[in-house]
């Protein structure tokens, strides 16, 4: 958000790891760029930034340097808590929003060790971001299990919107040589499309997904949870009633202590002076 906001004051906060680095948005904590997860020496990238006179002109850049593709894209997740300025900043730029029934996805988030607690409000804040940009005509939604049950029909769909030619290339797989998989995948991802991940949640034993459907309702939103579930319910996800057990929300309640804190410290988006999670009465 900073960089889209004032590039010259905030740009050397990406080189940064300390309290002043750049923080990201939304409930993941990450702070200034992480150069295991990008293809750029630090030197260079430092030079682009300094000679850049914008963050649309870093980027363009940036991507020039690693690819002479017409169409550039990035995959990041964590993307969506940036796409309003980035459709209202990039002039004829397009946002893919690929989403996942939230049960699946705060199942997946646990076989990644994520706490409970934090995956329930990564998945939350990341549907109220998308609450935002769904209308604009510059956004296509994608559902994950229409991608896995119909993928020709999803990526014909895909090209179309980006005014691209479909080729059944498109289908086929890329492997590549380093790791593409992260613990707690069910594939990696340059293997082909597979269903094992639809309905993952499904597969927990039925204490988890109580646990799971009860800390859902638990975690209340701020004063956006209305907002939550409409758009959750707009992509025709089912949000089961199950009511929270004091047990479970005196679990969540240290968790949140906890990340709450850790946040503070870290002078994160999300701080005690404006802790986003309530419980439900």
């Amino acid at each position: 958000m900073e960089l889209y906001e004032n590039w010259s004051k905030h740009k050397n906060k990406l080189f940064s790891k300390g309290m002043l680095g750049l923080k990201s948005r939304g409930w993941r904590i990450f702070t200034g760029l992480n150069y295991d997860q990008n293809s750029f020496e630090k030197e260079k990238l430092k030079e682009m930034v300094k000679e850049a006179e914008s963050f649309e002109g870093f980027l363009d850049k940036a991507y020039e340097s690693i690819t002479a593709s017409e169409v550039k894209m990035d995959k990041t997740p964590s993307n969506v808590f940036c796409a309003k300025q980035f459709l209202e900043n990039f002039n004829e730029s397009k946002f893919i929003a690929c989403v996942r029934d939230p049960y699946d996805t705060i199942s997946s988030l646990l076989a990644r060790g994520v706490q409970l607690l934090d995956a329930v409000s990564i998945v939350k804040s990341s549907f109220l971001e998308l609450s935002n940009v769904i209308s604009n005509i510059n956004v296509i939604s994608i559902r994950y299990e229409d991608l896995v049950s119909k993928p020709k029909e999803e990526i014909q769909r895909l090209m179309q919107f980006m005014q691209l030619n479909f080729s059944e290339k498109l289908l086929q797989t890329n492997p590549v040589q380093e790791t593409t998989k992260i613990a707690g995948w069910n594939y990696d991802e340059t293997e082909q499309i597979g269903q094992a991940s639809v309905g993952r949640f499904k597969k927990e034993s039925k204490e988890m997904q109580s646990k799971i459907k009860q800390a859902f309702n638990a975690v209340v939103w701020d004063k956006s949870e209305e907002v939550i579930r409409k758009t959750i319910q707009f992509f025709e996800y089912a949000i089961a009633e199950d009511v929270p057990s004091k047990e479970l929300v005196k679990v969540l309640s240290e968790q949140k202590r906890k990340a709450i804190w850790e946040r503070t410290r870290k002078m994160h988006s999300y701080t005690m002076f404006n802790d986003p999670i309530d419980w439900a009465k």
